[in-house]
Order: structure tokens, then C-alpha cells, then sequence
């Protein structure tokens, strides 16, 4: 079995993609998630330390604020909720990808700002 190969369907991985460039074959790889990020994501289960239990958990976009520099900010990030208990989980890789939206949403808002 070739291992670029997915095996339900025959065809390259999504994680791979093959093109053409100048006449050579090239493979570019796509921004993959870690392997735990993938399981946790897929399978949408986690420990919960509210009701201490391996519990189904769903994904919300809430608003938080935070003051940079002196200023205001309302940032949309992405939180874990428990579906037993309602209380807010730690997701692995969950806090990397916040932080990387934070800085996406600062720097849209600082241009638009002037900053």
C-alpha cells in the first residue's frame, strides 16, 4: 500500500497534495494538526475537571475582553464546554489555537485602528 495513498478511497491523503511544477513532481504538505489535536477534535471527547469524567465536550465561539496598551479589545475565541456537567473544558492544542486568533484579531483591529 502506497502511504500517501488514503485507503478508503484510493486517493492522495488530504494532507497531502501533488503538483506540478516545471515539469517535476512535488509534494507540498497542508498545515496538519498534531495527532492528539486530531483525536481530540474528531472524537469531541475529554477529561472534565468539573464533573471528573471523560465526557462528550462541544465547541462555542464566546467574546472575551482584554485591554492592550491601554485599550479595549473584544476578541471571539473558540471554548470547550462539557455536555454532562456545562462547564468549560481544557482542550489540548484548544489554548495555541486561541492565542494564534487573539493575534489575527489584534492585528485586523490595530490597522484598522491606525495603530
Amino acid at each position: 500500500m502506497n502511504p500517501l495513498m488514503d485507503s478508503a478511497s484510493g486517493r492522495l491523503s488530504a494532507a497531502l497534495l501533488l503538483t506540478k511544477n516545471k515539469g517535476r513532481d512535488t509534494i507540498n504538505k497542508k498545515e496538519r494538526k498534531t495527532g492528539r489535536e486530531c483525536a481530540a477534535m474528531e472524537n469531541q471527547r475529554d477529561f472534565c475537571t468539573e464533573c471528573r469524567r471523560e465526557t462528550n465536550y462541544t465547541l462555542k465561539k464566546i467574546k472575551i475582553n482584554r485591554t492592550i496598551r491601554e485599550k479595549e479589545y473584544t476578541f471571539e475565541i473558540t471554548a470547550a464546554f462539557c455536555n454532562k456537567c456545562g462547564g468549560e473544558m481544557g482542550i489540548p492544542g484548544l489554548m495555541d489555537y486561541n492565542m494564534k486568533e487573539i493575534d489575527e484579531q489584534y492585528r485586523k483591529a490595530s490597522d484598522n485602528i491606525g495603530g
